[in-house]
């Protein structure tokens, strides 16, 4: 590492270790601390970048400031350092052709650099690449054995291809190594999910209750809580877990977008129980601080999307007009959500064709819960029971179908269609199939919610 300052390398080293280690704040504390000790410190202004642009900060806006200025300092660092810099600058804004390109040309220089080969492997991931990801994280156990975070996205991986059992083993291995991770955030989340999707929620539920008695993580656990209950029908037990992580979150006063997502959980809510006031009435609460909110073009997508499709046009509209000039071309995920969102516009003004075109790319580009969804939906509007029953048979089978984030209860109404679509076919027998988890996963649902009485007639008919 380039620096002038010993003091400013030894908080850039704890720095990034930490940050490895889910240590977040932390990190980003000592980050700070080695670029105030010495401005010119490229790699630390870098490691910072990544950092803000990351999930736990989503502020790109940040994040640019910090990258362009190590690139500004490119010519006082070493040839290692400058293709460093440069390929996590592609890699944050995810500009995956440019960042898959210098990932290639730097670990051919440098093939056990088992950091940037753990970044590679999670770009991988993260664009539709599992196979090599994995291939590229058994790379990293023979570099680096015995390192917690590798397995934990080795398990992450694996869920990706829906080999859950895999993923288990290899969380399992993780907590071993470093039983931190099991209350860490993010990652028990997605064990948890796991588990659910390999059939032992109690075991999960266990997990997210047993994080309540942690201030530390008191927030995570009730979200956690609330998605499962609302999975399973009961969504009076998950109102009151949304709206205390909801008082949480707004008491920090810096987590704008848990907040966001917190109102867009409760807007879901509302809109199954029927209750469309409130449903907007938490849309316009998520929207009211939208200029803190990174990454817009999602988050406005995610949002965008609620409005249409309880049918407010105008809020919709709005949001799309206001997220399409910052779309990032180089940036698939933004490409496929600014379709996404022009989509659901469409299908909401009954331009059904326009709208299975919009879907279509947005999948292409990338395939999401929402993407697979919608064009299902978009097919039903359209009267094409045919490539409907496909859609939704493609969306309702993939392991990524939203579980415990935003998309799931899209995922249960699906459910019910595909089974009525079935019945209306003449096929009662795979009608009764799809229906089936719907039916036991509700039994103890909520009686008054519309999907379960929909369901249970529906269950009556078959019969």
């Amino acid at each position: 590492m380039t620096t002038a300052s010993l003091p400013a390398l030894k908080d850039y080293a704890d720095g990034t270790a930490l940050w490895h280690r889910a240590k977040y704040q932390d990190a980003v504390t000592l980050l700070r601390a080695a670029v105030e000790a010495d401005p010119d410190f490229a790699m630390a202004h870098a490691a910072l970048g990544s950092a803000y642009y990351s999930y736990i900060y989503n502020d790109s806006q940040k994040g640019d400031e910090e990258f362009q200025k190590a690139l500004a300092l490119v010519s006082r660092t070493t040839e290692r350092e400058r293709m460093n810099i440069q390929v996590n600058y592609a890699d944050s804004q995810g500009h995956f052709e440019d960042a898959d390109r210098l990932y290639q040309i730097y670990l051919k220089r440098y093939p056990d650099d088992w950091g940037m080969l753990s970044n590679y492997a999670r770009l991988l991931r993260t664009h539709g690449h599992a196979d090599q990801a994995i291939s590229q994280y058994k790379e990293i156990q023979r570099v680096a054995p015995n390192d917690a975070r590798t397995e934990v996205e080795l398990a992450t991986a694996y869920k990706t291809l829906g080999r859950f059992q895999d993923a288990i083993v290899a969380y399992t291995q993780a907590f071993q190594i470093d039983p931190r991770y099991l209350t860490s955030g993010e990652v028990s989340r997605e064990y948890g999910i796991v588990l659910i999707q390999n059939g032992d929620t109690k075991k999960a539920e266990e997990l997210f209750t047993s994080q309540l008695g942690n201030p530390k993580t008191r927030e995570i656990g009730l979200r956690s809580l609330a998605l499962l209950d609302l999975y399973r029908g009961k969504y009076e037990a998950a109102r009151p877990l949304l709206e205390e992580a909801l008082a949480h979150d707004e008491g920090l006063k810096s987590e704008p977008v848990s907040v966001a997502r917190v109102r867009i959980q409760l807007a879901i809510l509302a809109e199954g129980e029927g209750n469309t006031r409130i449903e907007q009435r938490q849309l316009d609460s998520a929207m009211a601080n939208f200029k803190a909110l990174s990454p817009k073009v999602i988050l406005g997508a995610w949002i965008g999307s609620e409005y249409a499709r309880a049918g407010l046009a105008p809020q919709a509209e709005h949001i799309e007009s206001t997220i399409a000039p910052l779309v990032d071309g180089k940036n698939a995920k933004q490409v496929a959500y600014g379709h996404y969102l022009q989509g659901e516009i469409a299908l909401l003004h009954g331009e059904n064709d326009k709208a299975i075109q919009l879907f279509s790319l947005s999948d292409q580009e990338k395939s999401t819960p929402f993407s697979m969804e919608a064009l299902a939906r978009a097919y039903q509007k359209s009267g094409n029971m045919t490539q409907a029953v496909s859609r939704y048979e493609r969306f309702l089978s993939s392991p990524n179908y939203g579980l415990l984030w935003e998309p799931q209860q899209r995922s249960l109404t699906a459910r019910y269609t595909l089974a009525a679509d079935y019945l209306a076919m003449g096929n009662p027998a795979k009608a009764r199939e799809a229906l089936n988890p719907l039916v036991v996963l509700w039994k103890d649902a909520d009686p008054t919610l519309p999907l379960r009485k929909q369901a249970i007639a529906l269950s009556e008919r078959l019969r």
